[in-house]
């Protein structure tokens, strides 16, 4: 679970928030708006808090951006493409899909302009790949191309 915040704007979102409470309080304290969700996959320690996430903060309209690649999300409003851009305020978050641990795996690579970080969720840890559970060891491979070809000042997180 990470929180990421434009200071300028106060727009935030939320990567993998499976245990939203604590978030929540954060993003109240902080007077932080909260616009999107951003959801590498579909198992429960990622996505498993996206409904009650978008109940504590009465967004069950659709307001907050819920986004993935895989139909099956919790919460799901929005599904994304390759390479596609989101801005969180004057952030900038593209998706890059990744296949192979699950068929609908989405990393995001999120920019202010200087620095950049990769959430990579279950693609990539810093001992090596995820399990296969939906994919094969092409996909697998492709995905890591496509991680391996970021800026090497990238900062990853898993």
């Amino acid at each position: 679970m990470y929180l990421i915040s434009d200071e300028k704007t106060l727009e935030c979102a939320l990567v993998d928030p499976a245990e939203p409470d604590k978030l929540v309080e954060v993003i109240r304290t902080e007077g932080l708006k909260l616009t999107t969700v951003l959801t590498t996959h579909h198992h429960g320690d990622h996505a498993g808090g996206n409904n009650r996430l978008l109940r504590l903060m009465g967004a069950a309209n659709g307001r907050i951006k819920v986004t993935g690649a895989d139909p099956s999300l919790q919460g799901l409003n929005y599904r994304v493409k390759d390479n596609e851009k989101i801005k969180i305020g004057d952030i900038e978050v593209t998706c890059l899909l990744t296949p192979c641990h699950t068929a609908g795996h989405v990393c995001y690579l999120v920019t202010d302009g200087h620095e950049q970080a990769v959430f990579t969720g279950d693609t990539l840890f810093s001992a090596g790949c995820g399990l296969f559970f939906e994919g094969t060891a092409a996909q697998m491979q492709s995905s890591l191309k496509k991680l391996a070809q970021l800026d090497p000042k990238t900062v990853c997180v898993s």
